[in-house]
Protein backbone atom coordinates (compact mmCIF):
# COMPACT_ATOMS: atom_id res chain seq x y z
CA UNK A 1 0.00 0.00 0.00
CA UNK A 2 1.57 3.41 -1.13
CA UNK A 3 1.70 6.56 1.38
CA UNK A 4 -1.24 8.15 -0.22
CA UNK A 5 -3.28 5.13 0.37
CA UNK A 6 -2.67 5.03 3.61
CA UNK A 7 -3.30 8.69 4.28
CA UNK A 8 -6.91 8.36 2.84
CA UNK A 9 -7.00 5.85 5.52
CA UNK A 10 -6.31 7.33 7.93
CA UNK A 11 -8.70 10.28 6.88
CA UNK A 12 -7.30 12.35 4.24
CA UNK A 13 -4.22 14.50 4.01
CA UNK A 14 -3.32 14.08 7.91
CA UNK A 15 0.75 14.61 8.28
CA UNK A 16 2.05 11.32 10.03
CA UNK A 17 3.45 12.45 12.82
CA UNK A 18 5.40 9.08 14.22
CA UNK A 19 9.25 9.50 14.51
CA UNK A 20 10.80 7.86 11.30
CA UNK A 21 13.72 5.26 12.67
CA UNK A 22 15.38 7.07 9.36
CA UNK A 23 17.25 3.58 8.39
CA UNK A 24 18.96 2.82 5.45
CA UNK A 25 17.08 1.20 3.00
CA UNK A 26 18.37 -2.19 3.28
CA UNK A 27 18.05 -2.23 7.01
CA UNK A 28 14.50 -0.66 6.67
CA UNK A 29 13.46 -3.32 4.28
CA UNK A 30 14.65 -6.60 6.40
CA UNK A 31 13.04 -4.37 9.53
CA UNK A 32 9.36 -4.53 7.42
CA UNK A 33 10.17 -7.96 6.72
CA UNK A 34 11.02 -8.97 10.43
CA UNK A 35 7.92 -7.21 11.20
CA UNK A 36 5.51 -8.93 8.95
CA UNK A 37 7.01 -12.14 10.64
CA UNK A 38 6.08 -11.14 13.81
CA UNK A 39 2.23 -10.69 12.52
CA UNK A 40 2.66 -13.75 11.09
CA UNK A 41 3.79 -15.34 14.36
CA UNK A 42 0.92 -13.62 16.12
CA UNK A 43 -1.98 -14.76 13.36
CA UNK A 44 -0.53 -18.58 14.15
CA UNK A 45 -0.79 -18.08 17.88
CA UNK A 46 -4.49 -16.83 17.70
CA UNK A 47 -5.08 -19.57 15.06
CA UNK A 48 -3.51 -22.46 17.52
CA UNK A 49 -5.36 -20.96 20.71
CA UNK A 50 -8.83 -21.35 18.89
CA UNK A 51 -8.08 -25.23 17.97
CA UNK A 52 -6.65 -25.48 21.32
CA UNK A 53 -2.96 -26.35 20.58
CA UNK A 54 -1.52 -24.36 23.65
CA UNK A 55 1.64 -26.49 23.70
CA UNK A 56 2.73 -25.43 20.18
CA UNK A 57 1.00 -21.96 20.43
CA UNK A 58 3.71 -21.27 23.42
CA UNK A 59 6.62 -22.67 21.18
CA UNK A 60 5.92 -20.24 18.42
CA UNK A 61 5.61 -17.22 20.67
CA UNK A 62 8.89 -18.45 22.21
CA UNK A 63 11.03 -19.05 19.40
CA UNK A 64 9.21 -16.52 16.95
CA UNK A 65 8.64 -13.19 18.75
CA UNK A 66 10.54 -14.42 22.23
CA UNK A 67 13.39 -12.27 23.06
CA UNK A 68 15.90 -14.93 21.84
CA UNK A 69 19.63 -13.95 21.66
CA UNK A 70 19.00 -13.21 17.74
CA UNK A 71 15.83 -10.71 18.45
CA UNK A 72 18.01 -9.21 21.19
CA UNK A 73 21.17 -8.44 18.67
CA UNK A 74 18.38 -6.94 16.35
CA UNK A 75 16.98 -4.23 19.18
CA UNK A 76 20.62 -3.46 19.85
CA UNK A 77 21.11 -2.44 16.65
CA UNK A 78 18.15 0.00 16.55
CA UNK A 79 19.76 3.39 17.25
CA UNK A 80 16.30 4.94 19.01
CA UNK A 81 16.56 3.96 22.66
CA UNK A 82 13.05 4.54 23.10
CA UNK A 83 12.23 2.46 19.92
CA UNK A 84 14.93 -0.03 20.79
CA UNK A 85 13.00 -0.62 24.68
CA UNK A 86 10.15 -0.77 23.02
CA UNK A 87 10.77 -3.55 20.89
CA UNK A 88 12.37 -5.32 24.07
CA UNK A 89 9.46 -5.17 25.74
CA UNK A 90 7.44 -6.22 23.31
CA UNK A 91 9.66 -9.96 22.74
CA UNK A 92 9.50 -10.14 26.81
CA UNK A 93 5.81 -9.97 26.49
CA UNK A 94 6.26 -12.99 23.81
CA UNK A 95 8.32 -14.63 26.54
CA UNK A 96 5.02 -14.13 29.26
CA UNK A 97 2.58 -15.25 26.69
CA UNK A 98 4.64 -18.01 25.97
CA UNK A 99 4.44 -19.06 29.62
CA UNK A 100 1.08 -18.02 30.19
CA UNK A 101 0.05 -20.57 27.37
CA UNK A 102 1.48 -23.29 28.67
CA UNK A 103 -1.65 -23.08 31.54
CA UNK A 104 -3.83 -23.55 28.89
CA UNK A 105 -6.15 -21.04 30.60
CA UNK A 106 -8.12 -19.05 27.38
CA UNK A 107 -9.04 -16.19 29.12
CA UNK A 108 -5.27 -16.12 30.29
CA UNK A 109 -4.25 -16.39 26.88
CA UNK A 110 -6.27 -13.63 25.60
CA UNK A 111 -5.08 -11.09 28.14
CA UNK A 112 -1.50 -11.82 27.29
CA UNK A 113 -1.68 -11.63 23.68
CA UNK A 114 -4.01 -8.58 24.14
CA UNK A 115 -0.66 -6.97 26.24
CA UNK A 116 1.45 -8.05 23.53
CA UNK A 117 -0.50 -6.85 20.63
CA UNK A 118 -1.11 -3.31 22.28
CA UNK A 119 2.55 -3.46 22.57
CA UNK A 120 2.76 -3.28 18.88
CA UNK A 121 -0.12 -1.06 18.29
CA UNK A 122 1.94 1.72 20.79
CA UNK A 123 5.32 1.05 18.67
CA UNK A 124 3.26 1.60 14.93
CA UNK A 125 1.51 4.44 16.50
CA UNK A 126 5.09 6.57 17.78
CA UNK A 127 7.27 5.32 14.98
CA UNK A 128 7.54 4.65 11.47
CA UNK A 129 10.46 3.08 9.00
Amino acid sequence: MDGQMRGMMRGGSQKDGRTSLNNPPMMREHHLSIMREHLEAVTEITGLVSTGDYDKASRTAAEKIGLTPEMRRMCDMMGDKQFRAMGIAFHQSADRLSEVLKKKDPTAALAALHETLNLCVACHASYRE
